[in-house]
């Protein structure tokens, strides 16, 4: 699914305007970026968890250059599911 399937189911079941649930969820999406970007970790319950981690440095072979290369750490955006319980797997 889409962001913009998302934006339209919405749009469909609440009947508020789609400019207004696009922003709605655009500002949803850009609280958790910003948040997680602190190093703060952001839990919905029932859904699951976005974290902040440091991905180590880590040797790869580049075809282009055809040799190895170096990519240094950085951070990433982690997410983990919860558990699923009510929905049907």
């Amino acid at each position: 699914m889409t962001k913009h399937e998302i934006i339209t189911r919405l749009y469909l079941k609440f009947g508020i305007p789609r400019d207004v649930v696009q922003q709605i969820v655009d500002g949803f999406v850009d609280e958790i970026m910003v948040s997680v970007q602190k190093g703060e970790k952001v839990t919905i319950k029932g859904f699951g968890v976005f974290s902040r981690v440091k991905q180590a440095e880590r040797k790869v072979y580049s075809p282009i250059v055809r040799r190895e290369v170096t990519i240094p750490s950085r951070y990433i955006i982690d997410f983990k599911s919860s558990k699923l319980t009510d929905i049907e797997q």
